[in-house]
């Protein structure tokens, strides 16, 4: 099931990019004034939307999971990030909103059975960003941003008896992107980026059942790497 649901990501995020070379030989001639040689002075505001997949980067073989199971299979998991920018005037630094969810479903193997663990992070932090206009090619641009920001860990373990027990956190977070864009018509672009989001995570567990066959992680550094496709709005 979870092989299914990672295959079905990707054919989804090969939609995108066939969609994305299709735009762009359709709208290319479309082309006008182009962010990557705007005026300076202009005032810039840009809304990107990614989607793409996350691995973590920790020690433990326990991934970015709650429990100490051993298991560093099905290391892949799906993400999606929105971001809001103002690029100053006469600047090509920008600030804004950096919006961030990850969600994996994983199988912990036990004495013939499994157990079923849905994790969810989501993550929101303002967002610093520098923007280098015209990289390698007149419609391609350079960003590199980060922030500071809060993060919220939440993990569902379904037993087989049909219970659940959770366990959640709430703690600071710190994130790093760069982005290649290439802006195909006046107001729309596409990107590829790459990130990392790194946070320190205190568990809090409730509905542990007596005789639960791993044990509580309590404390790990969670550290999240991530390469994404998006499409960008210049508003």
């Amino acid at each position: 099931m979870e092989d299914d649901r990672v295959i079905s990501h990707k054919t989804a995020v090969l939609r995108i990019l066939l969609l994305f070379a299709s735009c762009f030989g359709y709208l290319y001639p479309m082309c006008a004034q182009v962010l990557a040689d705007s005026i300076p002075n202009e005032k810039i505001r840009a809304l990107t939307y990614n989607i793409g997949f996350t691995g973590t980067f920790n020690r433990s073989t326990n991934g970015e999971s709650a429990w100490q199971t051993g298991d560093s299979k099905d290391a892949v998991g799906f993400i999606n990030t929105l971001q809001y920018i103002y690029f100053l005037p006469k600047n090509n630094m920008g600030y804004g909103i950096h919006l961030y969810n990850y969600t994996r479903n994983k199988k912990h193997d036990m004495d013939n059975d499994y157990l079923k663990e849905r994790i969810n992070i989501s993550y929101i932090a303002p967002q610093f960003m520098y923007l280098k206009r015209k990289t390698a090619f007149k419609q391609c641009f350079t960003t590199i941003g980060g922030g500071i920001g809060y993060v919220y860990y939440d993990s569902k373990e379904k037993l087989p008896s049909g219970k659940n027990c959770k366990a959640k956190s709430s703690s600071f977070g710190v994130h790093a992107n760069i982005g290649y864009e290439y802006q195909f018509a006046k107001y729309w672009g596409a990107r590829v980026e790459v990130g990392c989001l790194y946070s320190p995570i205190k568990l809090h567990y409730n509905n542990v059942p007596e005789g639960f066959p791993f044990k509580p992680r309590n404390k790990f550094d969670l550290c999240m790497m991530n390469i994404q496709i998006g499409i960008s709005s210049y508003l």
